[in-house]
């Protein structure tokens, strides 16, 4: 069985970045650098129609860092 571990930021809700409420914690060097992550939205739920190639409806989508190299 494969298992994939991310090292995403913690958030309470996961709905942008809420200055003295909500803020990133943790999640690598990007999120210390920079005070924002990319995941801020993660789990929040988006309508997606069938144009953009899926069946019409609510997803959770999510964003996750990827380490690539040409080797």
């Amino acid at each position: 069985m494969r298992i994939l571990f991310c090292n995403i930021a913690w958030m309470n809700y996961y709905k942008g970045i809420i200055w003295g409420k909500d803020e990133p914690q943790n999640g690598g060097s990007y999120v210390k650098e920079t005070l924002d992550a990319h995941e801020k939205y993660n789990f929040e739920a988006v309508t997606l129609t069938e144009e953009s190639g899926y069946p019409k409806g609510e997803y959770c989508l999510g964003f996750v860092e990827t380490k690539s190299t040409n080797k």
